[in-house]
């Protein structure tokens, strides 16, 4: 994608382990298998191993002189919050601007300099997000390399250049993240994007100047690419690119709308009914869910983003209501989390250098509406611009606490002739940790901090192979502690209109239950706020309390005071369900102790025969609850009820 300044460049990121293979071929997929992870998280399940502990976001920056680099940020995986790591940003490989893809997970950061004809590579450390340069980078492109993608397999990277009118193509080392070439071919006239189909068969790639689009087969043993026959006009200036879930769909944004097409079963495409569908005027970009069918839009001028319903069966695009959804200043690029929980949108400001942000929204899976997060859109630290931002997220199985049981973890083969047999083709696992040669699953008791790099090998019965990455990092406490993306306890709020009931909740099997509508009517409001763990020194533990005795509302109510839960616990319409996190009480004038912030709760004075508590750390949201009748709860002048980290 070209942005108004010309310049060009992209970004991507690798999975680590293996993929996809022809048949009768050999595969090692990763640990975590994020395919089936996404089908359970559709189906509301969230097994632990497909868990992300580190939702990382990686902002492309580019300075004032030119120059590109990459900056380091989290969302928290429950609550939404954003944070800028600040002391992770990386060195700068040579200059360029905008466009991106990315893989799920990985170890790895690749960015294609358009100012350069280079593709910078990046190692990221697991623990502290911090980026140094991968082993021979950068590595040689073409001529403005404006796009690229990283296979599913983890294999492979593919560069579009603009001006030399071709695809490079790379091989990723499974060991230190480094490139090499496998080739080039050719392409039509500009070609400015490229998506990677799920199954790993097939890219697609729009040019801008004729404009095309052109679907290639993919060599799943050598990366190699092929043209699948004639390619596709497109409307004018055709910028970015995406593959549904099911892998079923393929949309485009060319001509201020968006085109889309059926994949066949041999890759080709095939107009859908109804195509071109319509978009604002100024859309730059868009990406789909990987767990529900949910299209989004970037639409740069006209300072919002968009959601759609992609129907299932048609592929036809329905605009959610609601939509745009108000971002910040000129977002450039949207994408998502592997969960669907979350978008992102980079805004990248003015030309100049103006209000560079970030937006963040909260998906609700059954309508497809986008809900701002408490705080969005967020300054993006410059000087420069915020072209785009990537996510990438880190899964439990990739950390390991020191001197404990690492929880075994199995990679599994598909293809080939079993038996299988498993062994480390390079690196080391972490001193304490095995790899066991008949069922591939690691095990054992790490004794040593640090992040481990090696190279798993499966063999067949034919003597087939295949090398996939993995790494563990090890620490004091299985999670990348005290870095910016550890977890960290949220409150996340929700509304129940049937109920006029608002709900806060800090249990991730909770929230996850909420988010995907097992537990039904509830809806995030966008807000939240932090609180400290249980057993935290110098707070009080916070009672919960749960009641079905006021009709058909139930209602939960939190207490930061021993004698108020006492109260409470001996009240036979409510039900003590434990203690559930802490906070630090305020003085008796309601001023809290350095460090943290006032939270206010409020009461709904019984409305409609069912009480209710709202809680909340902002004063407008204050305010506005109270002008609708809601009785403020606490010490002060304020009515602080608590005081919570700032």
């Amino acid at each position: 994608m070209r942005n108004a300044r010309g310049i060009v460049f992209a970004i991507a990121f690798l999975t680590g382990g293996g993929g996809i293979a022809p048949a009768g071929a050999i595969e090692l997929p990763t640990v975590v298998d994020w395919k089936a992870c996404s089908d359970l998280w559709s189906n509301g399940m969230y097994p632990d191993e497909c868990e992300p502990v580190w939702n990382q976001l990686f902002h492309i920056h580019t300075k004032k002189s030119g120059q590109a680099d990459t900056k380091s940020a989290t969302v928290d995986r429950k609550s939404g919050a954003y944070r800028n790591n600040a002391a992770a940003s990386s060195p700068s490989q040579g200059v360029g601007a905008t466009g991106a893809a990315s893989g799920i997970t990985g170890r790895y950061v690749y960015v294609a300099l358009g100012g350069s004809d280079k593709i910078a590579a990046y190692a990221v450390d697991p623990v502290t997000g911090k980026q140094s340069n991968v082993p021979g980078a950068p590595f040689p492109a073409g001529r403005i390399p404006s796009a690229i993608a990283a296979h599913p397999s983890g294999a492979f990277l593919y560069a579009t250049n603009a001006i030399s009118d071709n695809i490079s193509a790379y091989r990723i080392s499974p060991g230190d993240g480094s490139l090499t070439p496998i080739g080039t071919f050719a392409a039509a006239l500009l070609p400015e994007s490229i998506a990677i189909h799920p199954s790993g068969r097939f890219a697609y790639v729009a040019s801008v100047a004729m404009p095309l689009l052109q679907p290639y087969s993919i060599d799943l043993a050598t990366g190699a690419l092929l043209a699948l026959g004639s390619a596709l006009a497109t409307g004018n200036f055709p910028t970015s690119i995406a593959v549904d879930r099911t892998g079923n769909f393929v949309y485009l944004v060319a001509g201020a709308r968006i085109e889309g097409y059926r994949v066949g079963s041999n890759g080709t495409l095939t107009a859908l009914p109804g195509s071109p569908f319509p978009a604002p005027s100024s859309i730059v970009s868009l990406a789909v869910s990987p767990t529900a069918d949910l299209l989004f839009t970037a639409n740069g001028t006209a300072n919002s983003a968009s959601s759609y319903a992609i129907d299932r069966t048609s592929g036809a695009l329905t605009l959610v209501v609601g939509s745009p959804f108000a971002a910040g200043e000129n977002p450039t690029w949207i994408a998502t989390d592997p969960i669907g929980r979350y978008a992102v949108v980079a805004n990248e400001g003015d030309i100049v250098g103006g209000a560079d942000s970030t937006s963040v929204y909260v998906v609700d899976p059954s309508t497809g509406v986008l809900i701002p997060v408490a705080g969005s859109p967020f300054a993006f630290p410059g000087p420069g611009t915020n072209d785009i931002i990537v996510p990438m997220f880190v899964p439990k199985a990739s950390y390991a606490k020191q001197n404990a049981a690492y929880q075994s973890r199995a990679f599994s083969g598909r293809g080939g002739s079993p038996p299988y047999t498993w062994t480390i083709a390079g690196g080391t696992p972490p001193p304490g940790i095995s790899l066991n040669r008949e069922t591939g699953a690691l095990s054992g008791t790490p004794t040593t901090i640090g992040t481990f790099d090696f190279v798993v090998r499966i063999t067949d019965a034919n003597a087939n192979q295949f090398d996939g990455a993995f790494f563990i990092a090890v620490t004091a406490t299985g999670l990348p502690a005290g870095a910016v993306g550890a977890p960290d306890p949220y409150a996340v709020e929700y509304f129940h209109a049937g109920f006029g009931h608002y709900f806060t909740s800090t249990i991730l099997d909770e929230v996850n239950k909420l988010d995907i509508g097992t537990l039904a009517g509830w809806k995030r409001t966008g807000q939240y706020f932090p609180v400290y763990p249980l057993g935290t020194a110098d707070t009080g533990d916070v009672c919960r309390f749960f009641s079905t005795s006021f009709g058909t509302r139930s209602s939960h109510f939190y207490t930061p005071f021993a004698s108020e839960c006492a109260t409470v616990k001996a009240n036979p319409n409510w039900m003590f369900e434990g203690n559930v996190f802490g906070e630090k009480l305020p003085s008796l004038t309601g001023d809290c102790p350095a460090g943290t912030r006032a939270l206010y709760r409020l009461y709904n004075n019984g409305k409609d025969g069912a009480p209710n508590h709202r809680y909340t750390t902002e004063l407008a949201v204050r305010a506005a609850t109270m002008a609708q009748g809601w009785i403020p709860e606490g010490y002060g002048p304020l009515a602080v009820i608590a005081c919570v980290p700032a």
